[in-house]
């Protein structure tokens, strides 16, 4: 049901909200949820790489905040923060006291709720962190190809424009074949202005991080909303599948 009190979730990221590209996600937040946007505090040089190895920092920054702030839930965005911390749902899980989601957990409980196993993502990591989120979604049971957009360096994807990012979608969902949703990870390279479109002209779910995540927790916390404009799973809200 739709909750009419407001309800305070933890986000707490690699940048700390600052980058532009939160500004679209703000802004399709339902306004009964208070988003608390936090800083991981693990990004050194502003290099995803540096991201690694920093299981227990995060856990233990995750279970302060949630305490301290008081949230109902929390998100741990990022999926090169999940493939670079093995173990860290499992950590989360074990010391979060409260309902949680990360980018990689949400991306697979929405592939879960509308049914598909084979998804192209579509992000502006390097081959190898790419590599890497292929083997944790195929882990999770779920066959990942990657489309491969060309772009020199991950920050090079906030000046491909919405046009390109649709077209870039169609060229790759083309080339890949047999997919079942396509999905955005990474929101640097922003499809929000154009998720709905895409998904009309394409003929397949399109998701993206940031609003799945949202969707996963609020779910967890036994909301559900309809949101237009920003694709069938914020619209429809699918139940989540435990």
């Amino acid at each position: 049901m739709t909750s009419a009190t407001r309800t305070s979730i933890g986000f707490i990221g690699p940048s700390g909200g600052k980058s532009p590209h939160y500004e679209p996600f703000k802004r399709l937040i339902p306004r009964e949820i208070d988003l608390d946007i936090r800083d991981l505090g693990v990004m050194r040089n502003q290099s995803l790489e540096s991201l690694g190895g920093n299981r227990d920092q995060i856990v233990a920054r995750a279970v302060e905040l949630s305490v301290s702030a008081g949230w109902a839930g929390v998100l741990v965005p990022g999926a090169p923060v999940e493939i670079q911390n093995p173990g860290l749902f499992e950590a989360l899980g074990a010391s979060v006291h409260i309902p949680f989601s990360t980018a990689l957990s949400a991306c697979a409980d929405a592939l879960r709720a509308v049914g598909a196993s084979r998804v192209l993502f579509l992000t502006p990591f390097n081959e190898h962190l790419n590599g890497l989120i292929r083997d944790h979604m195929g882990a999770a049971g779920f066959e990942a190809s990657m489309a491969d957009l060309g772009i020199g360096t991950y920050t090079d994807a906030s000046k491909i424009g919405p046009d390109e990012v649709l077209a870039a979608a169609k060229q790759s969902l083309d080339a890949a074949g047999g997919a079942q949703a396509v999905y955005f990870q990474g929101a640097i390279l922003d499809p929000l202005p154009v998720l709905a479109r895409m998904e009309r002209e394409l003929g397949t779910r399109v998701m993206a991080s940031n609003p799945t995540m949202l969707w996963s927790i609020t779910s967890k916390l036994g909301l559900s909303y309809s949101i237009e404009g920003y694709g069938s799973l914020l619209e429809d809200w699918p139940k989540l599948i435990s």
